[in-house]
């Protein structure tokens, strides 16, 4: 009796051996369908071919590059564009954030700002329809639903590209309570890139998204908020560093420079060099300054994110 009940012990967990291999097998086999389900609709890098580039206003474009045919655009939030030229035997790259939303079949639309001193943007500018240009998707921050009560967003130019990434995965997402305040500076009205997509966001959305616009050469007309970004206005609008928050940084030299001490975190020089696995790079610093406006005001590096 003993004999045939271990026969039969034995026999049982070959059997259960063999049905939780099959079933690894099966989830496996599952996953890598999965995963090249999606390598195979979205894509992840390479060159793309430009499209047409379209006048914002005097300084700014919009550059809309075609996909390969069957692809979409779709990151995790918050992630960007890492873009590379080459000219003359250099290698130029730049981080940009892709402002039209997930989902979009067949391109991926691009909001540059010139500056003329600039290493990567004058090229750019040059680019005709059918140039080329490579990237690759880089994270930059990971989001959390609901991790904060509130963040806040401190935008400046083209700077604003990043933070509509998140704001739009944050009014579509029911199951995400974060509120939003950005606070979205600009020289003159004109250079206020983006508004009419941000004021449908904060009509739609006024539980989730309050957008307050400064501008810092205003008109004789305008009536919202003027002057520089200081420690008043920051403590107007933005969330308490007294509290868990996030405050996202994003804008021109200047406004990084005032906000968190540092230069441009987002720009990379490449040269020339014998070895392209490991080339020459000066890169600047991106962490923040504890003596800088937002340091001072009692903000940690943990509660301010630089892109």
């Amino acid at each position: 009796f003993f004999r045939y009940c271990a026969i039969f012990v034995m026999a049982s967990r070959s059997l259960m051996c063999g049905a939780a291999a099959l079933v690894g097998v099966a989830s496996s086999s599952f996953g890598d369908s999965r995963q090249q389900h999606l390598e195979a609709k979205f894509f992840t890098g390479g060159k793309v071919q430009l499209e047409h580039a379209i006048s914002l206003n005097h300084d700014t474009k919009l550059f809309r590059f075609k996909l390969p045919a069957g692809k979409e655009y779709n990151v995790p939030v918050s992630s960007c564009l890492s873009c590379e030229l080459v000219y003359k035997g250099q290698r130029f790259r730049r981080h940009y954030t892709p402002v039209n939303p997930n989902g979009s079949k067949g391109y991926v639309d691009l909001l540059v700002k010139l500056y003329p001193g600039g290493m990567m943007t004058p090229l750019m500018w040059s680019m005709k329809p059918g140039d080329k240009m490579s990237f690759k998707y880089a994270e930059k921050d990971t989001w959390r639903p609901s991790k904060y009560d509130t963040v806040g967003m401190l935008a400046g130019g083209v700077g604003i590209t990043p933070m509509l990434q998140i704001i739009r995965e944050v009014v579509t997402n029911p199951y995400d309570r974060t509120k939003i305040k950005l606070l979205f500076i600009n020289k003159t009205e004109d250079d206020i890139v983006l508004r009419h997509e941000l004021d449908r966001l904060a009509m739609e959305y006024p539980e989730t998204l309050e957008v307050i616009y400064l501008l810092t050469r205003p008109g004789p007309d305008w009536t919202g908020e003027k002057g520089p970004i200081d420690a008043e206005k920051i403590r107007r609008y933005m969330p308490s560093p007294n509290r868990p928050t996030k405050v996202y940084v994003c804008g021109p030299h200047g406004f990084y420079h005032t906000l968190c001490g540092i230069g441009n975190s987002n720009i990379t020089y490449w040269t020339k060099c014998k070895s392209p696995q490991q080339p020459s790079v000066h890169t600047y610093d991106s962490q923040m300054n504890e003596d800088s406006l937002l340091g001072r005001m009692g903000y940690s590096l943990s509660q301010v994110c630089v892109f």
